[in-house]
């Protein structure tokens, strides 16, 4: 812990001691805060640049954070790279000069002139946390000279701990936790332990609430791998008929083929039991959590579904939804990017730590630390205090994501994921458990499962299944609404078209478990992916631009063009804010109607793969054989009026750059699909009409002697009164800035497009 003369005599322990006392801030997360004259603060260096010397030439481990701080809020990625060029700047010679650019002369210029105060305040109850919180605070520029900056970090206890004198955990509310170096330590699994306690006690005092009338024991899946002990090696059990019992499961990232699995030839190995050794890390390592937990079983799908057996996989497949909801809870190897990595990744040592100053006079004196009447006393003269930089961005951005690992961009673990009744997650820097009443990290801080913000994915929970109700909530799980039921999953499907699947086969498959559950709260009918009373609006899907390049995505024909799954590559609903949000006014309106859906399953089962899938479609229809989107070439001279349109419409689709197969004698039909109508469009009193259309194009050889067609892209088609055109919807629901083609300038033109006869169309 090398530290400069002036941070050495640093001592927060009295800005900590100060800063108990009083609340600073109404608001925590507002960088312009007002620093009173009459706040206690530390005087630091008089110049960043002085910090960025004595971080980069003396190593002191409080500058490099503050320095670290100071570049990242200044957009400076390689902060040491920048500071050594600034030196070189500054005593350039002939021969040894270093030019920077305007931006970074700007920035190396205030450098010089921003002196440093370092703040403990102590803030109001976080959305996040149960209870206030400390943090430090290094201000920058308070001479005035330039613009005040303000960097926040947390404050946590050192893994070494601090000892106290009463049970009182005052001091637990204002510092973080400590988060240990090893993950796979005693004390860090006993903390999980403590989690699960918690959620399974009977005592209504000393529990979350969470606890199911099945906590006792569910159904045991078919197969599962008993964890052994000590004395004992794990080993696969094959259950009986009804057998109840606790077990956990498993998500975590394959990442390649890999010859440990469950096969028709290592069935009766892996029954008679295995070394721990011979194990996977990862593997390896969740036995060692569930051996810790107490909980008997573990399921991992890799060794409990019989991996060369089609008929074994299509039985075992479809039981998901139940295996994961009736789990006692699921551990997520989040950092572990294959089966070899493990679950227990190396963490990085806290940046800066600082040693807790004790008084020179006696423990019993009034200086003594006093936190409402805690006391804090040395444990063998190793306490410490640990500082983190506090990332930029709400909460949401900085505690630990399963979001922001290789995890995360599989395919198979969304539906892991939301099928969970707890999850305990091993993060790269942390632990994070999840129940439908709580979340906590390993640092101390915890939250409300509803005031959770780290992604947005949906709750499974409100579709819970009747053996998943909690005492408190038998009687309170009801069916969603429409809107939301149908939100929810679009919301989820929007994410998992971002995921990765080795097989795109699977692709059903993987959210079969999440169609099942919601299935049993709507009484509308599962469509492979879609739901039979909304199929309308399931078809306004289009390629999420923003997401990354459609030439890195695989069109998989063998899927109907109609539907989400024959573009892999993340898509987004049109009118998805329009139709859930009313606030300006919208009116959505479905004008195609569906006549038949006809799909041929690859299986018995309702939520897998499929090999086929037709539907039948009447509404307005435009049908035409001159559509050339591929740049104004000289027959573009015969394009006229509604033709141009749809050409200038298709000439950036990369759908339809992807999916157009031409041939002699083509056409296309162009069908309306929905529309949107709104009085008053941002702020003004203007109405307008948007309205969704598919572009199909006949198939060269359809299968019998009715035309089909196939969706080549889906435009919207504006129709404003006394507009020249209006931004489109994007892909997050709010408008673009570019611009959405319109039929005509005058009213009477646009509702003559707008009168198409109605057609009958077969789209496969």
């Amino acid at each position: 812990m090398p530290l400069c003369d002036v941070c050495g005599r640093f001592d927060i322990r009295a800005l900590i001691s100060a800063a108990a006392k009083r609340l600073d801030t109404p608001d925590s997360f507002d960088d312009s805060i007002e620093f009173s004259e009459h706040l206690p603060f530390y005087s630091h260096y008089e110049s960043v640049h002085a910090i960025g010397a004595k971080a980069q030439r003396f190593g002191c481990d409080l500058c490099a954070l503050i320095w670290q701080g100071w570049a990242e809020q200044n957009g400076l990625k390689q902060s040491y790279d920048f500071y050594d060029r600034c030196d070189r700047h500054k005593s350039r010679r002939k021969g040894n000069s270093s030019r920077l650019g305007v931006e970074e002369l700007t920035k190396f210029r205030q450098s010089r002139h921003k002196s440093v105060r370092l703040y403990v305040l102590r803030l109001k109850e976080l959305f996040y946390s149960s209870g206030p919180a400390v943090r430090l605070f290094a201000r920058f520029g308070v001479r005035g000279l330039f613009p005040r900056e303000c960097v926040q970090y947390h404050i946590s206890i050192s893994s070494e701990g601090l000892g106290t004198e009463s049970d009182n955990d005052e001091l637990g509310k204002l510092l973080l936790d400590p988060v240990y170096e090893k993950p796979d330590s005693p004390v860090c699994l006993a903390k999980a332990k403590t989690w699960l306690a918690s959620c399974l006690s009977n005592d209504d005092s000393n529990q979350c609430g969470c606890r199911r009338e099945n906590e006792g024991g569910s159904l045991l899946p078919s197969r599962v791998i008993r964890v052994g002990d000590t004395d004992h090696e794990p080993s696969l059990y094959v259950s009986a008929k009804g057998e109840t019992g606790q077990w956990i499961s498993l998500s975590y990232c394959w990442g390649g083929e890999s010859a440990f699995k469950l096969t028709q030839d290592t069935f009766s190995i892996a029954t008679r039991g295995l070394t721990l050794e011979s194990f996977p890390q990862t593997i390896r390592d969740a036995i060692y959590i569930t051996r810790a937990l107490g909980i008997p079983f573990l399921w991992i799908d890799a060794l409990c579904i019989i991996q060369d057996s089609l008929g074994d996989w299509e039985e075992e497949a479809p039981k998901m939804a139940e295996i994961y909801s009736n789990s006692v809870l699921t551990i997520i190897a989040a950092a572990a990017p294959s089966v070899s990595s493990g679950i227990f990744q190396q963490r990085h040592p806290p940046p800066c730590t600082l040693a807790w100053s004790i008084p020179k006079k006696s423990p019993s004196s009034a200086d003594e630390l006093d936190l409402k009447g805690l006391r804090i006393l040395p444990r063998k003269n190793r306490m410490g205090v640990c500082l983190r930089l506090r990332g930029k961005g709400p909460p949401r951005e900085e505690v630990p994501n399963p979001k922001n690992s290789t995890w995360a961009t599989r395919g198979w673990t969304l539906q892991e994921y939301l099928l969970s009744y707890r999850t305990l997650t091993y993060t790269q820097n942390q632990m994070l458990w999840r129940c439908p009443n709580m979340a906590c990290w390993e640092n101390g801080q915890s939250a409300q499962r509803e005031a959770m913000m780290e992604d947005d994915l949906p709750s499974m929970h409100k579709y819970a299944l009747d053996t998943s109700k909690t005492r408190q909530q038998t009687d309170s799980i009801s069916p969603t609404n429409t809107n939301e039921f149908y939100m929810d999953w679009y919301t989820m499907v929007g994410d998992f078209t971002k995921r990765h699947l080795s097989k795109r086969s699977d692709e059903l498959a993987a959210i079969g478990g999440i169609a099942k559950r919601m299935q049993t709260h709507t009484s509308t009918e599962y469509c492979a992916g879609l739901w039979m009373d909304d199929l309308i609006f399931g078809l306004l899907w289009k390629y999420a631009d923003d997401a990354r390049p459609l030439e890195d995505a695989v069109l998989c024909l063998e899927q109907p063009s109609w539907h989400w799954m024959s573009l892999n590559a993340p898509v987004w609903w049109c009118f998805w804010l329009p139709r859930w949000d009313e606030t300006y006014g919208f009116t959505y309106k479905e004008i195609a109607q569906v006549e038949d859906v006809c799909i041929a399953f690859s299986s018995k089962s309702l939520y897998g793969s499929i090999d086929r899938g037709e539907i039948v479609l009447t509404g307005p229809c435009y049908f035409t054989d001159r559509i050339s989107p591929w740049g104004r070439k000289l027959w573009d001279k015969k394009l006229q009026g509604f033709d141009q349109i749809i050409s200038d419409s298709l000439r950036d689709s990369q759908e339809f750059k992807k999916r157009h197969r031409s041939y002699n004698g083509q056409t296309f039909a162009i069908i309306q699909v929905a529309q949107i109508k709104c009085s008053l469009y941002l702020g003004e009193d203007v109405p307008r009409t948007e309205v969704a259309v598919l572009v199909l194009e006949s198939v060269e050889r359809p299968i019998g002697p009715e035309v089909m067609y196939r969706r080549v892209g889906l435009i919207i088609l504006a129709d404003p009164v006394g507009r020249e055109a209006i931004p489109a919807w994007g892909p997050h629901g709010y408008p673009e800035s570019s611009k959405t083609p319109v039929l005509e300038k005058q009213e009477n033109r646009a509702k003559e497009h707008f009168t198409w006869p109605q057609r009958t169309i077969r789209v496969i």
